[in-house]
């Protein structure tokens, strides 16, 4: 679990610096460069990356709940939400104009459906965490961002579009947990 905590941190110090610490991120930038700055917050979300993936399997399997069948219906419906809402922030669909943070959102709704039917400690742990850096993230977006204009755009022609690509993921996505050995679906 140390490591998954660890992996955690590191992961997200990084994509939180630029809002949290931009005294630091402005020092390190003078002293590396903007390519150097760059490279050195990717090597520190790839080294979080690789602790929260190796954490997370080598961690000990600690039972906190189960939803049973509910659990494993919502969790579907929350994750078509979730890509439904990761496509959203690209797409030319009319939606796109109600939603501030789209991408965002679906991290949190990502999240929300992996706790619904991973209901032990170190899913816990990860899932729980990515929703609250997603929700973090919104606030602070929110407070940094003085004039913001939503999207104007989007037409039937977007939205129809946006409708047959998320269904397309989705599906891909459950071939994908299927291949892995986690049925989404029982």
């Amino acid at each position: 679990m140390f490591m998954l905590i660890i992996g955690l941190i590191i992961f997200f110090g990084a994509h939180l610096q630029k809002r949290l610490i931009p005294a630091f991120r402005i020092r390190l930038m003078e002293r590396t460069g903007e390519k150097g700055f760059k490279g050195i917050i990717t090597l520190m979300m790839a080294i979080g990356l690789c602790l929260i993936i190796r954490g997370y399997w080598v961690s000990d399997f600690i039972f906190l709940y189960n939803f049973g069948s509910w659990g494993l219906i919502l969790n579907n419906i929350t994750m078509i939400l979730a890509v439904a809402f990761l496509g959203l922030g690209h797409s030319k669909s009319r939606f796109r104009k109600h939603f501030r943070h789209p991408m965002l959102l679906s991290i949190i709704l990502w999240s929300i459906s992996h706790l619904l039917v991973n209901g032990d400690l170190k899913s816990v742990v990860l899932f729980l965490s990515f929703g609250i850096w997603a929700f973090a993230e919104i606030i602070l977006i929110n407070r940094s961002t003085v004039h913001f204009q939503l999207f104007a755009g989007g037409s039937l022609k977007g939205d129809i579009r946006f409708f047959l690509i998320v269904s397309f993921i989705y599906f891909l996505i459950s071939i994908i947990h299927l291949y892995l050995g986690v049925n989404p679906f029982y």
